[in-house]
């Protein structure tokens, strides 16, 4: 455990960065099935322009939370922690109504705006 803790006390930036990738692209796939279904999304940020740019693709596999079996979903984006962000508002997708596999394909850009 101290070799270990050792290593990553003296690891640079990049290879911190590096091992924190490796370990969550472990974990999603350890984790494939979620009890509450997956959104898939892409996201980059355009430096030259300053916007986090945010598409929201679909869902697959929600979980019902009406009576009549089926679910009314929706994806609401926020930037956090708030107090780096505060005049970044939220964005939500439209409502898919009836469906546990939504199609959202929207597209969603967040400029910082310094307070």
């Amino acid at each position: 455990d101290l070799k270990a803790h050792l290593s990553l006390n003296a690891a640079s930036t990049h290879k911190l960065i590096q091992k924190f990738y490796a370990k969550k692209i472990q974990q999603q796939t350890a984790n494939e099935c979620s009890k509450y279904g997956a959104v898939t999304i892409k996201v980059f940020y355009d430096n030259q322009v300053k916007r986090l740019h945010v598409e929201i693709l679909n869902a697959v596999n929600l979980i019902a939370l009406d009576s009549n079996g089926t679910s009314d979903p929706f994806v609401e984006l926020t930037l956090e922690p708030k107090h780096i962000f505060p005049l970044v508002e939220s964005k939500t997708t439209q409502r898919k109504d009836n469906d546990l596999n939504p199609l959202f394909d929207e597209v969603f850009e967040f400029r910082y705006i310094e307070s």
